[in-house]
């Protein structure tokens, strides 16, 4: 019997964490808005579902999202998953800390800005 107990208890944890993961994914739009949760805070990796923006193809999207990494986020673009990891520092602020509120208060004022990226990149991208 406790041969199989291990297995099985493995075989649980890992379905909490595959169904805990899909549910941190954030669907990204061309307003770029973002909301962090203290959960994908502590994480330093959100997933983020890019299937509403057009790219005409990977070399784009890994472009574009190569444009708007900064200090604080970069990027792992997953294509054919139409997914993108945003990675954040938050080692990158020094002796500041911020918290939640911080975080997406700062996130907010990049949407603009990376809303306004994706357009000129549309605009010089060849139609399909």
């Amino acid at each position: 019997m406790k041969r199989f107990l291990l297995p099985a208890l493995l075989a649980v944890g890992m379905l909490f964490s595959v169904s805990g993961f899909s549910q941190n994914a954030v669907k990204l739009n061309t307003e770029f808005k973002l909301q962090l949760t203290e959960s994908l805070l502590a994480q330093k990796a959100v997933t983020i579902d890019i299937s509403d923006l057009q790219f005409a193809d990977e070399a784009a999207a890994v472009k574009y999202f190569h444009a708007i990494q900064n200090n604080l986020t970069d990027y792992t673009v997953d294509f054919a998953a139409q997914t993108v990891v945003m990675h954040l520092y938050p080692e990158r602020l020094g002796k500041h800390t911020w918290t939640l509120a911080d975080w997406n208060a700062y996130l907010e004022t990049q949407a603009a800005a990376n809303a306004e990226t994706y357009k000129a990149f549309q605009i010089s991208s060849p139609k399909n």
